[in-house]
């Protein structure tokens, strides 16, 4: 098995190669929703850039902090190994729920699109009410989550003696920074888990019902609308629901380990230093989905290569020589 040392060498060239690729990939899909969003997709523009913001946000705090989760540990311990090491512990751990909050917040910010996808699709609007009550239960579990990070970092974090508590346990730590712990003997914790862990789980459900729901409803309004929407439509409605699987993807499998590594104590380097790093991985990823998958986008970016390769060539022989000369006519 890999060694401790071999983790850090890997993620020491890893991290900082994660993080560019995703803010030049961010940015890039930016460009693409400033710039080409078709009118009709003028409210989805702005969750697509919610959603950006938040994973832009994720993947530099997981580069900053470089968070280890020692789960073999009791209570579990978060240790921090990138510049975050050098911040006090309590500046750490709030770092820590802000890594956590963003997550969670860009995986809402799909099921936010999901919904509001549906609704443009309907052939009878929603009561004004009724839709700000949905969109009130679909942030709910983002507010719960908040709130128990709040009372976390105020009541296990900043008071004095906890602070002092971390200065003296740090002290002979070069390495790294003990920045906190997640103990479930504390309501705060287990609340705050419990409702991350469901709602990954049922982020794809909700994908899978509103694909069910919404072919239904292209089927009976496809008469009314152009082929070349229906078109745009179905696309772009497949892109979300690939985007409310990432998280399950890249999380679930390293949260079984993590939930194992609970209950046995059995220490598992893996688990403890790819616990925040997969969860990061679809800030890179979820931008080329929305390029492709939205067609405005990809026909952009289409027309581009068509020019480009549009520019050339034409081959002019010279008859004043034997050899062909090669022209190319801009």
């Amino acid at each position: 098995m890999p060694s401790s040392e071999t983790y850090l060498t890997f993620l020491f060239f890893f991290y900082p190669i994660l993080a560019l690729a995703s803010w030049a990939s961010q940015c890039l899909t930016n460009f693409f929703i400033l710039r080409h969003t078709p009118k009709f997709m003028e409210k989805l523009k702005y969750v697509m850039i919610n959603t950006s913001v938040f994973q832009t946000a994720h993947v530099s705090v997981c580069w900053l902090m470089q968070f280890r989760q020692v789960s073999n540990a009791d209570p579990i311990q978060i240790w921090s190994y990138g510049l975050g090491k050098y911040f006090p512990a309590h500046i750490g751990y709030m770092f820590y729920h802000i890594m956590q909050t963003c997550t969670f917040a860009s995986g809402i910010s799909v099921v936010i699109s999901l919904f509001l996808k549906y609704q443009a699709v309907r052939l009878t609007p929603f009561d004004p009410k009724w839709r700000k009550f949905v969109l009130f239960l679909i942030i709910l579990p983002l507010i719960i989550s908040v709130t128990m990070e709040v009372v976390l970092i105020v009541d296990h974090s900043l008071p004095l003696e906890i602070r002092e508590h971390y200065e003296q346990l740090n002290l002979s730590n070069e390495q790294y920074t003990i920045v906190g712990v997640i103990d479930f003997l504390i309501w705060p914790s287990t609340v705050n888990t419990s409702v991350m862990v469901l709602s990954v789980f049922m982020f794809p459900v909700v994908g899978l019902l509103s694909l069910w729901k919404m072919r239904k409803l292209f089927k009976r309004t496809s008469d009314r609308v152009s082929a070349i929407k229906n078109t745009q439509r179905r696309l772009f409605l497949i892109g979300l629901v690939i985007q409310t699987f990432l998280p399950l993807i890249f999380y679930c499998p390293i949260s079984l380990v993590y939930f194992y590594c609970i209950r046995t104590k059995e220490e598992i380097l893996l688990q403890q230093y790819f616990m925040f790093t997969l969860p990061a991985c679809p800030a890179l990823i979820d931008p080329y989905i929305t390029l492709y998958f939205v067609k405005p986008y990809r026909d952009t970016i289409k027309n581009w290569f068509t020019i480009r390769l549009g520019t050339e060539k034409a081959v002019i022989v010279s008859p004043a020589t034997k050899n062909s000369t090669l022209m190319i006519v801009e």
